[in-house]
């Protein structure tokens, strides 16, 4: 089934359904509370994750660093002030680099987003394409783009869970944390994903 979101094009309903859902029933600060990545490292490991410093708000806000990459940081400096369990010591490990692989893809994620942008506002305004046969040819072009990527980056997650279970088990400790991590991850991709689209939503109609 396909649903047509405005600018954004038609969305595959089998691979982005519930953050369609998400993304038509949740508000924008919504979608940020339930991909708050405190939150589910938090959950996660049981670390006391720090807030955000001023500069690092900044950082953000100016496109100057992702959230991945100041999460994998603020994962690295709690790791060094607990003494934690080696078991905790492992997850934080790993999941600092989930957080760097979230800070690689965010980056390509808006690249893309400001390439249908701009590719379906050069159709409408300089090609004159009528609205559906704008939004046809930005599914055309973007979908096995965002799909491919998004296919990457789950395989780049199998592979750090795989190295990050092989240790786990080396050191005799329960590896259950893998399910938890792999559904937290998919929780905060689907809001992630709910929240970019929210963005293309609300774009003005042409």
């Amino acid at each position: 089934i396909l649903i047509s979101l405005g600018v954004g094009g038609y969305i595959l309903w089998d691979n982005y359904g519930e953050a369609v859902i998400m993304a038509l029933k949740l508000s924008e600060e919504e979608l940020k509370e339930k991909s708050d990545s405190r939150r589910i490292i938090e959950d996660v490991t049981g670390l006391e994750i720090r807030e955000l410093t001023d500069d690092e708000k900044a950082a953000l806000e100016k496109g100057e660093k992702h959230e991945g990459e100041i999460m994998e940081q603020i994962i690295k400096d709690a790791s060094k002030k607990e003494n934690l369990k080696t078991v905790d010591a492992i997850t934080a490990k790993y999941l600092g680099e989930v957080y760097a692989l979230q800070s690689e893809y965010t980056g390509i994620v808006e690249g893309i987003i400001a390439d249908i942008r701009e590719y379906y506002y050069h159709l409408r305004d300089v090609e004159k394409y009528e609205k559906s046969a704008a939004m046809a040819a930005v599914s055309s072009k973007f979908t096995p783009v965002v799909s491919q990527n998004e296919s990457a980056c789950d395989g780049k997650l199998e592979g750090i869970l795989s190295r990050m279970k092989a240790e786990l088990s080396q050191n005799k400790c329960d590896t259950s944390i893998i399910s938890t991590i792999r559904a937290k991850y998919k929780e905060e991709k689907d809001s992630k994903k709910a929240y970019y689209m929210k963005l293309l939503i609300a774009k003005p109609n042409n």
